[in-house]
């Protein structure tokens, strides 16, 4: 098949690897709180100026508490959740090697209703509003067919929480928290048109100023506030199929 096909002509070959629309599948683990996993849209573009931009959309598909130290594992729940990003950055290329610094957003929301007994018990809204900063860092191994790739990144979130302030009612709680991430990659094009790309993300968050009221639940023997932590650590595991363009 004519690889202008596969991308136009292009002396970066950074091309035949970074123009894709994927579908992806992620599960993470939050140390000592919690397991979830989302599907996802993701699409990245690099352009012949060199111009690089990406965007993903996702929603949560499962989640479960895993903290029995604060009597969370005992609960079930109701949940919904969303995410969005947005990336922009300029390329420098050097061959087979490619460093991307890149600005960005970032949107993700919970809403989770934790239920003991059939009986709700309280209601979780956290909305973030992020702002990013990081470098993707690609290495072409074989020549339009498999690339490496590091994104190490930096955030820095702003909660709008809905939390509850009594036994009988919600209230909102601002917070911030910052973000460290490091996600090691690889990719392989089967062919000229499709693509296969999976992933290891380790994220740290730190310097949490979140300080929601505590109201004790006697029913489930813990407090509404244990379900926000100020700092740890999320390992999450990703797959990803797609097209070239």
């Amino acid at each position: 098949m004519p690889s202008s096909i596969f991308a136009s002509e292009s002396a970066n070959q950074f091309t035949y690897f970074d123009n894709n629309v994927t579908l992806g599948y992620n599960y993470s683990i939050i140390q000592n709180n919690a397991e979830f996993s989302m599907v996802g849209i993701n699409a990245t573009a690099l352009l012949h100026d060199n111009i690089w931009l990406s965007a993903a959309a996702g929603a949560v598909l499962t989640f479960d508490l895993s903290n029995n130290n604060q009597g969370l594992s005992n609960l079930n729940q109701n949940h919904s959740g969303s995410s969005l990003n947005l990336k922009a950055g300029y390329a420098f290329i050097f061959d087979t090697l490619n460093v991307t610094p890149y600005l960005g957003f970032a949107y993700n929301n919970m809403l989770i209703a934790y239920n003991y007994d059939s009986t709700q018990e309280f209601i979780l809204e956290n909305p973030s509003y992020s702002i990013l900063a990081g470098a993707n860092i690609e290495y072409v191994v074989i020549e339009k067919k498999l690339k490496l790739g590091l994104d190490t990144g930096f955030s820095y979130a702003m909660y709008k929480s809905v939390l509850p302030n009594s036994n009988t009612s919600l209230g909102h709680v601002n917070y911030s928290q910052y973000l460290v991430n490091i996600t090691p990659s690889i990719q392989y094009n089967i062919n000229s048109l499709l693509t296969v790309m999976g992933y290891y993300g380790f994220s740290s968050k730190f310097a949490g100023n979140a300080a929601p009221q505590s109201v004790y639940y006697p029913n489930i023997d813990a407090n509404s506030s244990n379900v926000i932590n100020n700092d740890g650590i999320i390992n999450s595991f990703g797959l990803r199929f797609g097209i070239l363009f």
